[in-house]
Formats: C-alpha cells, structure tokens, sequence
C-alpha cells in the first residue's frame, strides 16, 4: 500500500511539474472587458480569443466592485473560473466604509467575508484625513486593537506642502517616530517637475542610511538612481547605483552610468509572458541554465526523471561519481548565479507555501528547489545506508549558511523545507524503482 501512495504522489507531483509549463499571463499581456450593472462595475482580463484569463501579476481574473453612493465599498476577487481566489497579500475580498464622504476604514476579508489577518500583520487601516480632504495617517488593528505591522511601525503619516507629499513618517503606538525595518524612522522629499527626491532620517531626524546603503532615491519617470548624504549617485550593497525600466526590461547601472554585472554576466532582466529572463550588457537575453530550467518546467522534469532513474541503478564508483558531479552541480545552480551583497534572510516557516496555489512564480520556485534534490537523494538511497537522505537536508542547511553569512542571494527558511522534501522523495523513489522495502528505508 505505501508503495502505490508514494507512486501515485510521483506521478501527481510529476503532473503538476507538467501543468505548470502552459503559457501564464501578466496583466499587461491581456486586455480589460468592463461590465456595468446598477450597483456594480466587473473588470474581467481578456486574452486574445476573448476568454476570462488569470492574470499572475495580478492574483485575479476577475474584480467586482460594489457601490453605494457611488463609492466602492467592496472589491471582490475571483479566478478564470468564477471561484474566489486569495490574493498573495492573503485576503479574498475588501471592505471600504466611509465618513462624511471619506474612506475611513479598510477592513480584510476571507472568501467566506469574514475577517482576515494578512501577511503584513494587521485586519484593517484606520484613515484619518487633512482638512483639505488628503489622508493624513494610516494607522493598523486588528479588531479594536492597534498592531504593528510586520514592516515595523504602528502607523504612517504624511506631511503635506501645496498638497503634495514632503515628509512621511512612521510612528509607535505612542505616536513618537519609529525606525521601519529598512532603516529609517522618516522620509523627506523634494520636487523638481516630474522628478521628486526622498532622504531618510532616524528617530532623532539625524540622516541615515536605508537598507541597501544609500541616504536617499531620487526617481525620474522610469529611472531610479540611489543616493550618497550629498545627494550624489552612490553604488548600494547591491552594486548599482541606477535603475532604468523600458518598456518590460530592467537594466542596472553603476554611479557613473556604466552597465552593471550584477552577479555571472547578468545586467537586468526582462519580463515576457509573466517569465523572466536574465540580460547581457547589450540589454539582449542571456542563456544561463538556471533561467533555462526555471522558464522550461517540462525540461526540469524531464531531466529530473532521468537523473533520478539513473542514480536510482547506479553502483559503486560510479554511484559516488554521480554524486560528486550532481552536488557541484547543486552549487552551481544555487551559488554562482547568485547577486553578492549584505545577507538576506527569510526564516518565516511555509511563508512561500502559503501562496502555492496563487502564485505561479512562488509556486515554480518551489517546484524547483524540490526537482533539484530529488536525484541527490535518489543517489544517496542504499540498503546500507538507510539514512543517506538526511545528507540532503544537512546540506541544503549549510547552502542557506552560506547564503546567509557571505550574502550570496536569499537565505529561505522555506528553501531547506523543499530540498529536504526533495531529497526524501529521491531517496523513496530510489528504493521504489529496487523494489524494496519502504518501512526499512527511514528509520
């Protein structure tokens, strides 16, 4: 019996790998069709042959917006299939209520329009208003309860100058101002024209660095360029110093404007059919394996399988051969192509499976990571080792280590849970293709 449900777990797990592979759509890619009706307006995405399609980008295919007034006070989210969906901020559906024609509350909802904590912490945003009608503070609960947010602060208030934004702040529960997770306790901005220009200051109004090093942005239409405490371009943690968008591409820059290698010959990124693909210092796509294998799930399985198949058989020398190669391999795929900079962590446990079935992006990563020890541990299965699949989780802890201490790209939490998981299968699988006995293989 544990035999047909590890085979059937295979081969449903192979057919997601599959499934994955048909063509996703971003919101650019699809047109809108609106519907109207007395109290309600339907926003549908259309692709080319005039079906309702998911947009990844998105969340949805579907929003309605409910009116009163006519004002929204409710937005609700559905897929391709008319089904409610939630979004990847973790709610279904959005509640607006008002006061003297202001929007005072927001409230989360699940699908069932119940109330709902969301990813960054807190149920609802209280508004509060100038008397020019502009919203002064945002403050977050949940229930009746002030919280703060996951991204540190109670509240978000703005200043206003000619009715543009020149200062935001973030506040405790007290009111008193509060450094937020990237560094800063508040935000003074300058305008020139189109262009404007953000500085960060601590809690004392002392200037201070952001996250990434920098003193402040300056933005520019599609131009974001990162700034020293004189307001000169300055290189970040991250190496660039410039960002430019055009069109669907991202390009980097340094502080002189020079094209930027931001980690194994990539200089931006460009985004087709919800797919990302690395660029060289020509702005052309860059063949690299790991963006092969990342938009190519049918080669990802493909190669999966056979690897899998052929560490399940292999003896001897050759076995430890194999094993060597696929765990270079693994350091290539994991290290080499992985931007340098301060260490980045995630350690928040099934944060990324949370949003497995809405996410297609997160979704893929994680259909990944698990291909990608799924022969190491086919490879580590022995009769005589019948621990070999620990190897697997061992090892995908000291990567994350290293990702984590020498600040090659995000240290995941969610990462090891999914090369472990890999590993395990390989090692079932192994023993599955043998014939062996499943209860002796894990102890």
């Amino acid at each position: 019996m544990k035999r047909i449900i590890l085979g059937c777990f295979l081969v449903s797990f192979a057919l997601l790998t599959f499934f994955s592979s048909f063509r996703r759509y971003n919101s650019s890619d699809l047109s809108i069709k609106t519907t109207k009706s007395a109290n309600q307006i339907r926003n549908d995405f259309i692709n080319d042959k005039g079906s309702i399609t998911f947009a990844e980008d998105k969340g949805y295919a579907t929003v309605i917006k409910t009116y009163i007034d006519g004002k929204v006070v409710l937005e609700e989210y559905f897929n391709e299939y008319e089904n409610p969906v939630s979004l990847s901020a973790g709610y279904s559906k959005l509640k607006r209520e008002y006061e003297d024609g202001l929007n005072t509350r927001i409230t989360y909802l699940n699908k069932a329009g119940d109330r709902i904590i969301i990813n960054d912490g807190y149920d609802s945003i209280h508004k509060t208003y100038t008397e020019d009608g502009l919203v002064d503070t945002d403050t977050y609960y949940i229930g009746t309860e002030q919280v703060k947010r996951v991204q540190g602060y109670w509240a978000y208030k703005r200043i206003y100058k000619n009715k543009k934004i020149c200062e935001i702040r973030y506040l405790d529960q007290k009111g008193n101002l509060v450094c937020n997770r990237n560094g800063y306790a508040m935000i003074r901005r300058t305008y020139n024209n189109d262009c404007y220009t953000d500085f960060y200051f601590d809690e004392n109004e002392e200037a201070v660095t952001a996250s990434r090093g920098q003193y402040g942005v300056k933005v520019d239409g599609d131009t974001t360029t990162y700034l020293d405490a004189d307001g000169q371009p300055i290189n970040t943690t991250r190496g660039y110093a410039i960002i430019r968008k055009d069109s669907n591409k991202t390009l980097y820059y340094d502080k002189d404007g020079k094209p930027l290698n931001i980690g194994n010959g990539q200089y931006g990124i460009q985004k087709i059919k919800g797919q990302r693909f690395f660029l060289d210092k020509n702005g052309e796509i860059l063949f690299r394996l790991d963006n092969f294998l990342y938009t190519h799930p049918v080669v990802v399985l493909t190669c999966g399988i056979l690897l899998a198949g052929v560490a399940a058989v292999l003896k001897g020398k050759q076995r430890y051969v194999f094993i060597v190669v696929y765990v270079l391999f693994i350091l290539y795929m994991t290290m080499l192509n992985r931007a340098t900079g301060d260490s980045r962590r995630q350690f928040q446990i099934l944060h990324a499976y949370k949003s497995f079935l809405t996410n297609a992006v997160t979704r893929q990563n994680i259909i990944n990571n698990i291909w990608l020890f799924i022969p190491l541990g086919a490879a580590l299965s022995s009769s005589k080792y019948r621990n070999g699949w620990l190897f697997c989780i061992v090892f995908s802890i000291c990567i994350e280590a290293i990702q984590f201490f020498g600040g090659i790209g995000l240290c995941d939490v969610d990462d090891v849970i999914s090369n472990s998981l890999g590993g395990i299968l390989g090692f079932l699988f192994a023993s599955w293709i043998r014939g062996e006995d499943l209860n002796k293989q894990i102890d």
